[in-house]
């Protein structure tokens, strides 16, 4: 176990797992460097079916941008078009979308690095969450070590990990140039819009190009949303719309998040619950050295090869059950389930709890709970600590690593490869 890069400290990730050199390189040189493609539960067809189901292939688009742009074609609400689950934006992607309507409407859509693979018709529509998981085929490029070396590191980091990593949400989580989301959902879920506002808007970083970076510096220094947005350049679609909101409700901030659809509301405060869940894994990997290591008052979810991690069974561990359980995660058929705060949270017993209060601001939990915003409000749930690898299969060529392998839902393969490269996280993509 190793101590990393500071940048990554500021989005929960304090440590690795592993202490094997990491191979550096970069991730995502080109979008065909990282090919990922859902694996979905059963999807029941039906020629009579009330759904429309498209499984689709996209090239370097931003999930929610894509979306916007197929239910503007298909002549639909945004929120009428249902997923599984979002993507890499720099990537190859498939993925299965759904919406309620007539087959012939699909002819409509015509957009760039985009295609429909296949279309059928089902009374069961996609749902959020509703997935096995993903399947990756990724690249590392430029790779400096020999390929000898780069497969010793490789081959190395793999038998510490033993076919399981700590289950961290991604940089992409948070914003790979600029980790704010988290910060923003704190001023959310705390009503301090303004504030929410200038961090999302504002706040400029260096590593953005010069005419982002000036613009945002303008309105950060300045709260001029109508000089600002003269600034604004066109790709920044969503914190202009938020401008224009402030500019016609004379200042209103808390209005400006309004335009921004429910599922884009609630990335904000979904981050917040993310980076907590982050400083809670690694408070656990540093105090206890694994995630293996079981107390009374855990909680585990059940797993299998066929079902990935059972997330409807939690089991807590008792003085019963432990020896039992303790014998499931060494065989990986079982994994120690961690909390994600919200309003329904509760601080478990023992040795648990006395993690989860140090790093959990009780104070904050019923601010979860937005009676003016219910698009704000997050009950909570629980997140698996573990990630499992599946078939996983890798080679080294010409300073590159080739990685295939499958993982289950809501698993980050770039948290991964971290473990793997251990490079700064802009060589993620």
């Amino acid at each position: 176990m190793s101590v990393l890069l500071d940048s990554e400290s500021t989005i929960g990730m304090d440590l690795y797992a592993t202490s094997t050199p990491g191979i550096n390189g970069r991730l995502k040189k080109i979008p065909e460097h990282f090919i990922v493609e859902e694996i979905p539960l059963d999807i029941p067809r039906s020629d009579t079916g009330i759904y429309v189901v498209l499984e689709i292939e996209s090239r370097n688009w931003e999930t929610n941008r894509l979306l916007k742009a197929i239910s503007a074609q298909l002549r639909v609400s945004r929120h009428a078009i249902k997923i599984a689950g979002t993507k890499d934006r720099r990537a190859i992607k498939r993925q299965y979308i759904s919406f309620r309507g007539d087959m012939n409407e699909i002819s409509r859509i015509n957009l760039n690095d985009f295609r429909i693979v296949n279309a059928f018709r089902s009374n069961k529509g996609i749902d959020l969450g509703k997935l096995w998981g993903n399947k990756f085929s990724i690249i590392v490029s430029d790779i400096e070590y020999s390929d000898q070396v780069t497969s010793d590191y490789i081959k190395n980091t793999l038998d510490e990990l033993n076919g399981t990593f700590p289950n961290f949400f991604g940089q992409q989580r948070f914003g790979v140039l600029r980790p704010v989301t988290h910060l923003v959902g704190k001023e959310i879920i705390h009503r301090n819009w303004k504030e929410a506002v200038r961090l999302y808007v504002g706040n400029p970083v260096k590593e953005e190009d010069v005419e982002v970076y000036n613009a945002r510096k303008f309105f950060d220094d300045s709260f001029d949303a109508n000089q600002s947005i003269k600034l604004y350049p066109g790709k920044l679609t969503f914190e202009t719309a938020i401008l224009n909101q402030i500019i016609k409700s004379n200042s209103d901030y808390e209005n400006g998040f309004s335009v921004l659809s429910k599922n884009l509301q609630m990335m904000f405060v979904h981050a917040y619950q993310s980076y907590i869940f982050n400083k809670l894994l690694s408070l656990r990997m540093k105090e206890v050295g694994d995630l293996n290591t079981l107390f009374l008052g855990d909680r585990i979810f059940p797993v299998s090869r066929e079902q990935g991690v059972m997330e409807d069974k939690i089991i807590t561990v008792d003085n019963y059950n432990i020896s039992k359980i303790e014998s499931k995660i060494s065989e990986k058929k079982a994994v120690l389930a961690l909390p994600i705060v919200g309003h329904s949270f509760t601080f478990s017993n023992g040795k648990p709890g006395e993690f989860e209060h140090k790093v959990i601001d009780e104070s904050e939990l019923p601010l979860f709970m937005n009676p003016d915003h219910r698009e704000f409000s997050s009950t909570g749930y629980v997140r698996s600590a573990n990630g499992f690898l599946f078939d996983l299969k890798w080679n080294v060529r010409d300073n590159h690593a080739f990685f295939d392998f499958n993982l289950t839902k809501g698993c980050y393969a770039t948290v991964f490869l971290r473990e793997v490269m251990k490079t700064s996280p802009a060589n993620y993509g």
